[in-house]
């Protein structure tokens, strides 16, 4: 990903994939000066990973989440998340990554770094999954293993926060594609515009 201030403006998408920014929200949101902010998020168009709408005078800014260096920006957004975990944590989950030859783990997302999801591809190995994790070193962390159809549920419930409150800690490109999957409902429910 390209310079400190294009990662902060990626940043800015975190809690809400889906909200829309005006170029002089997004200066204001980072106390940058407004031309150089603008000269940053039109090469940000440039490459695809934003897009704008004029509305009147105003560019509404979002994020082009089909595009592949989206994915690619936001990924690079969650590896920085990642690396200002504990050693504790990062070596537990290792240790969950370790059961990848036993029970395909699609990702791993910490919610408010309490609770961690082990999104599991086939839902028949969800018992034999925390059997598996429950025999590990514990560390302060609640742990619960789903399904994709879950992790999607929890994606869409504006109560448990997980869509704005996440780190993902493994499987970035299967996370990116399952929001994919269910973009237009959490466009329903997150768009700032559609409220």
């Amino acid at each position: 990903m390209g310079s400190d201030i294009e990662q902060d403006i990626i940043a800015l998408f975190d809690k809400n994939l889906k909200n829309v920014l005006t170029i002089n929200k997004i200066a204001s949101l980072l106390n940058k000066k407004y031309p150089y902010v603008h000269k940053k998020v039109n090469e940000l168009i440039t490459q695809g990973i934003l897009q704008k709408k004029a509305i009147g005078k105003a560019h509404l800014c979002s994020l082009n989440l089909p595009e592949p260096r989206t994915m690619l920006a936001l990924a690079h957004h969650e590896l920085n998340k990642r690396d200002k975990l504990s050693h504790e944590l990062k070596d537990f989950i290792e240790k969950i990554l370790e059961l990848k030859t036993i029970v395909p783990i699609t990702c791993l997302v910490l919610h408010k770094k309490q609770t961690l999801y082990v999104v599991i591809e086939d839902n028949s190995k969800i018992m034999l999954t925390k059997e598996r994790i429950e025999h590990l070193e514990r560390i302060n962390l609640s742990c619960e293993i789903i399904g994709k159809e879950d992790l999607k549920r929890l994606l869409l419930d504006q109560q448990t926060s997980l869509y704005s409150n996440h780190i993902i800690l493994y499987g970035f490109e299967r996370f990116f594609e399952l929001i994919a999957e269910i973009s237009p409902q959490l466009e329903q429910a997150y768009n700032p515009l559609l409220k």
